[in-house]
């Protein structure tokens, strides 16, 4: 039978904060520089720990189906920023994306480790320690969203989002 003890004994590391989290952006040298990381890192609002999904593989045999697993696949990572007057983060997921593809050329970059960059999320404690950290490996932006305006919107800020896709996922439970 479950009572007070038992539960807090199954919190006693301590309860996960929504708002105990940081984002490393490790920019191409060409989109931003050492500041614009820590300036991305200070501006990123919201997000979600990166999803993951394990396929299935339908075998039919007998008359039934047997769900197998197959292979691993990794959802896109969006990370919403809020928006400042100097645009320095913006600016850079925007040359970011300019040169894996130009909107006037329609030519970019071809090299993966050109445009291909780790991104760190971090979950941290009270005290800001890491307690957990995600690292999606070789993540380039695929869409810089725009930004809502209102010119009734007095006491409010805008925001943008930035939508990641990444080839894998690593972690202290992946291997």
């Amino acid at each position: 039978m479950s009572n007070i003890s038992a539960f807090r004994g199954a919190i006693r590391s301590g309860l996960a904060r929504q708002h105990k989290w940081r984002a490393i952006i490790n920019f191409p040298e060409y989109a931003g520089s050492t500041d614009a990381v820590r300036q991305a890192s200070l501006l990123a609002r919201t997000t979600t720990t990166p999803p993951s999904n394990l396929g299935v593989i339908e075998l039919g045999w007998g008359g039934r189906t047997l769900p197998v697993p197959g292979d691993r696949t990794f959802e896109e990572f969006t990370i919403n920023f809020i928006a400042v007057n100097d645009s320095n983060v913006r600016d850079a997921f925007e040359r970011w994306s300019e040169a894996i593809n130009g909107s006037s050329t329609n030519t970019g970059l071809t090299a993966l480790d050109d445009f291909m960059r780790d991104i760190q999320l971090d979950l941290m404690d009270m005290n800001d320690n890491i307690t957990k950290t995600y690292i999606l490996k070789d993540a380039y932006p695929t869409v810089v969203a725009g930004m809502d305006m209102d010119s009734g919107a007095m006491d409010s800020y805008a925001e943008f989002s930035v939508t990641f896709r990444y080839i894998n996922l690593e972690s202290n439970t992946t291997r």
